[in-house]
């Protein structure tokens, strides 16, 4: 099972951080967009999701609003997730599709390990 707290960085409003980002995550699944999952498994890998995710869709949701240390924790968090997901997606999320729908769900996992912190 992955490591949730992210080290060396202090965030108090870790679980506000993520709430907007799944918001935005909402927002772009909403809108029709799909992300393919090989994709977006990398970015997560990279710690680069939230950097990814912002350039892309600049115009479309307001993920530039988070600042740069909210989303290094928010790639952090993400990336410790990256190698347990893979090919878990279907199994583990009910995700085939939609690297969007799997953030997402994904994000629900990470503010539930918040709460127990």
């Amino acid at each position: 099972m992955p490591k949730y707290a992210v080290e060396g960085v202090e965030n108090m409003n870790i679980k506000g951080t993520l709430k907007s980002f799944g918001i935005y995550l909402n927002g772009l699944i909403d809108k029709g967009y799909v992300e393919d999952i090989g994709v977006i498994e990398k970015e997560m890998a990279q710690e680069n999701i939230a950097h990814y995710l912002a350039a892309k869709y600049e115009r479309e949701i307001p993920l530039n609003d988070i600042n740069d240390i909210d989303k290094a924790e928010v790639n952090r968090l993400y990336a410790s997730w990256s190698g347990y997901i893979e090919g878990f997606e279907c199994r583990r999320f009910f995700v085939k599709k939609n690297g969007l729908i799997l953030l997402s769900s994904l994000c629900m996992e990470l503010l539930y390990d918040q709460d127990l912190d």
